[in-house]
C-alpha cells in the first residue's frame, strides 16, 4: 500500500499529468461543441457520450506510457527499482496508480458528453402523466445508455493505460513512446486497415467497438469483441514489455 500510495503522490505530483487531463477536457469539450454546431441535422444523443471514449483512448495509453518512461527519462527508473526489488510489482502498482487517477477523469468526460446531451435534449422533451402528475422528460436517451457507454468507455482507456505501459516498458524515452502511440494509433493502423483481413486486429476499430457497442449494444458481438481484441492487445505488448523490463540491466536509462 505505501509502494501504491507514493506512485499516487509522485504521478500526483508531475506537472505534464494535470497537463495531459487538461487535454482530455478540452479535446472532448471541442467535440461536444463540433457535435452541436456543425453535424447535420439533429445529432444523436448518444454521439455525446460515446465520443470522449473514442477521442480520449489514445490519450489514455499516452498517459500510461508516461508513467513509466518519465522514470526512465529523468534517470529514476534505477533508485526505484534498488528501493523495490521486485520489478514486477512496480509495474503493476504503477499501472493501478494511473488507472485510478484516470478512472474519475474518465467519468467526469463523459459527465461533460451527457450534459451536452441534456442541453440538446432540451429541446425535444415529452410531457408523460403518472398517477395524475405530469412530468417532463427526454425522449433522446435513456440513463441504461450512459452507463454502458461509460463502460465502455472506462475500459478501453484502463485497457490502453496497460498498453501505455507495455510500450514504455519496451521503449522507455518519453518522447519516442508517445511518438509511436500517436503514429501507430492515428496512421500505421488506418493504413493497415486498407487490409481487409486487418479489421478484427484493428485497435482502432476495437476502441471504436468498445465505445459504439457501449452506447446501446452492450449485449450485441461488438461490445465483447472488441474488449478481447483490446485486451490481447494489452497483455502481448505487457507480456513482452514488462518481461524485459524484469531483465535489462537499468543502471544506464536513456536521455
Amino acid at each position: 500500500m505505501s509502494l501504491f500510495l507514493s506512485e499516487i503522490r509522485k504521478i500526483t505530483g508531475w506537472r505534464a499529468t494535470w497537463g495531459i487531463f487538461q487535454v482530455m477536457v478540452v479535446l472532448v469539450v471541442a467535440q461536444q461543441l463540433v457535435i452541436i454546431f456543425l453535424e447535420k441535422g439533429r445529432p444523436q444523443a448518444n454521439s455525446f457520450f460515446t465520443m470522449p471514449g473514442l477521442s480520449t483512448s489514445m490519450i489514455a495509453m499516452m498517459f500510461g506510457a508516461f508513467v513509466l518512461a518519465t522514470e526512465h527519462t529523468r534517470g529514476s527508473a534505477t533508485t526505484l527499482y534498488v528501493a523495490t526489488p521486485k520489478r514486477l510489482k512496480v509495474l503493476i502498482v504503477k499501472s493501478l496508480a494511473a488507472i485510478t487517477l484516470l478512472v474519475p477523469v474518465v467519468a467526469g468526460l463523459v459527465g461533460i458528453g451527457v450534459l451536452a446531451a441534456f442541453v440538446d435534449g432540451a429541446r425535444n422533451t415529452a410531457t408523460v402523466t403518472t398517477f395524475g402528475v405530469h412530468h417532463v422528460v427526454l425522449q433522446n436517451f435513456t440513463s441504461a445508455e450512459v452507463l454502458r457507454s461509460l463502460a465502455g468507455v472506462e475500459a478501453s482507456c484502463c485497457l490502453g493505460v496497460l498498453l501505455g505501459v507495455g510500450v514504455a516498458a519496451l521503449i522507455r524515452n518519453t518522447t519516442t513512446c508517445l511518438g509511436v502511440i500517436a503514429g501507430f494509433f492515428i496512421v500505421i493502423d488506418n493504413l493497415l486497415g486498407l487490409w481487409s483481413g486487418w479489421g478484427a486486429f484493428s485497435l482502432n476499430s476495437a476502441v471504436q467497438r468498445l465505445n459504439a457497442g457501449g452506447a446501446r449494444n452492450a449485449a450485441q458481438p461488438d461490445f465483447p469483441r472488441g474488449l478481447l481484441v483490446l485486451a490481447i492487445w494489452a497483455a502481448a505488448v505487457c507480456l513482452v514489455g514488462w518481461f524485459l523490463e524484469c531483465r535489462r540491466d537499468i543502471s544506464a536509462s536513456p536521455n
